[in-house]
């Protein structure tokens, strides 16, 4: 998935893509199961 957009709250860490698992619904799940939105430019993915 290319993440081109976080919560605010996210920003402030590193966003690596290869670090997150896609889920259904436009969310995705990182390694430590915090659920995080994402946009693609083409809009939501999952």
């Amino acid at each position: 998935v290319k993440i081109t957009s976080v919560e605010p709250y996210l920003l402030r860490f590193p966003v690596d893509p290869q670090r997150y698992e896609a889920s259904s619904k436009g969310w995705i799940r990182d390694r430590s199961s915090l659920l995080v939105r994402v946009w693609s430019d083409a809009g939501v993915e999952g």
